[in-house]
């Protein structure tokens, strides 16, 4: 395997896990979001999450694990005309469990590109010799 090659992998690696990271951040940044009807909290999820749809598969994309709550709050100025605010029901153990988890992924991808650079790099020192 050349070089290039692995680097592109790492590469690759760590623009995977990257767009990971991020879309785990984007979940625990709306978990104490409120919203006005349950539609429009799946809608602004869906649209959040559309442009991560290219790099991440549709498994890690779907919304089927994710619904809303209705909470009672007439104070609320995202409250319906019965008073209730809805948010969107994200388990934030899971969400900081992917954070982990890709992080760790990002960090190995970065050393296995270092690795490789260092290889490269004493394969030249020897040739000069």
């Amino acid at each position: 395997m050349s070089e290039l090659s692995i680097n592109n992998i790492a590469g690759m690696g760590m623009d995977y896990e990257r767009t990971r990271i991020e879309m785990a951040m984007l979940r625990l940044s709306l978990v104490d979001v409120s919203f006005s009807s349950s539609a429009e909290a799946s809608s602004f999820l869906s649209n959040a999450q559309s442009k991560f749809s290219n790099q991440l598969s549709s498994s890690e994309l779907s919304n089927k694990n994710i619904t809303t709550k209705s909470i009672s709050d007439p104070t609320n100025p995202n409250a319906d005309i019965h008073g209730n605010a809805y948010y969107l029901n994200i388990d934030p153990t899971k969400e900081m469990a992917t954070l982990v988890a890709a992080t760790r992924a990002y960090e190995a991808n970065v050393k296995a590109y270092n690795i490789n650079a260092q290889m490269v790099r004493s394969a030249l020192e020897l040739g000069a010799k």
